[in-house]
């Protein structure tokens, strides 16, 4: 194991003590963007998916637009139709069937899906990783049951 170890030794450190301090920094501003950006998309895919969870079970989910404006979405024939639940302020909608556009593309919302997926995660990120094992097993063992249920459907 890692516990004969005698120094705490990260990716940008090497870089330093091997390339200088220009690269360090610049090995900074590239490991920390690529990791934010990666942080975004997980965040906002977890949250597709919550809302899409939501929405097959109470056949819509809700949110609070703070940029509501009408969308429109043009058929197969080529004709401009208004995307219902785009301009209000508090619109339902559901998820799982987008045939008509969805009411909150190009919107500012924030979903029930984003509540749920903060109301989870936000308590676990208080804690090291070593603190919140519990969740972790919990969370495997849930993925591999998804697995499970997936394979045994195909």
């Amino acid at each position: 194991g890692n516990e004969f170890f005698n120094a705490h030794v990260e990716y940008t450190t090497i870089v330093k003590y091997y390339f200088g301090h220009k690269w360090y920094l610049a090995c900074q501003v590239g490991l920390n963007g690529a990791l934010q950006s990666l942080n975004m998309i997980s965040v906002i895919q977890s949250v597709q998916v919550m809302d899409n969870a939501i929405s097959a079970v109470f056949g819509k989910t809700c949110a609070l637009d703070l940029t509501p404006f009408q969308n429109y979405w043009i058929d197969a024939a080529g004709a401009r139709h208004a995307t219902p639940g785009s301009t209000g302020v508090l619109s339902c909608i559901d998820t799982t069937s987008l045939e008509a556009g969805n009411a909150w593309g190009c919107h500012v919302v924030v979903t029930a899906g984003y509540l749920a997926v903060a109301a989870l995660a936000i308590p676990c990120g208080r804690w090291n990783l070593d603190d919140n094992m519990a969740i972790q097993t919990a969370a495997l063992g849930l993925t591999i049951l998804c697995w499970l249920v997936w394979i045994a459907a195909s």
